[in-house]
């Protein structure tokens, strides 16, 4: 995902049918800011299975565990949080077992403020 303008932009996991995300997911955003702005995280939601489904955010092109910063399972978050890096890194995977809501974030490339309009991506199984 390209943050081209300085809008938000909403990131959640796909709802199957009973409002839970899907068994066995494995998904991952780039994100890339215009004119090597900071990349701004506001968590409106995070309610995954503890300990078995995580949310990991990392800096760089390469999602690895070497570049990982942070790592969310479970239902704690905090409200927004504000990466000095023009590039991250957003991965979702969920075990075969047992599904919650999921996550729902809003991301902004940030040197200031932008106005509020929202673009959607969804996590789909693989």
């Amino acid at each position: 995902m390209s943050l081209t303008t300085n809008r938000p932009q909403m990131l959640h996991t796909e709802q199957i049918g009973s409002a839970f995300y899907g068994r066995s997911s494995d998904c991952i955003w780039y994100l890339t800011a215009i004119d090597d702005d900071f990349i701004t995280i506001t968590f409106r939601l995070v309610h995954i299975e503890y300990d078995k489904d995580f949310l990991r955010i990392g800096y760089g092109r390469n999602a690895t565990l070497a570049t990982e910063v942070m790592r969310l399972t479970g239902f704690q978050a905090p409200s927004h949080i504000t990466f000095n890096s023009s590039s991250l890194w957003i991965r979702f995977t969920s075990d075969w077992h047992t599904q919650w809501l999921g996550f729902y974030i809003a991301i902004q490339s940030s040197p200031i403020f932008g106005s509020y309009t929202f673009r959607y991506l969804w996590c789909v199984n693989l």
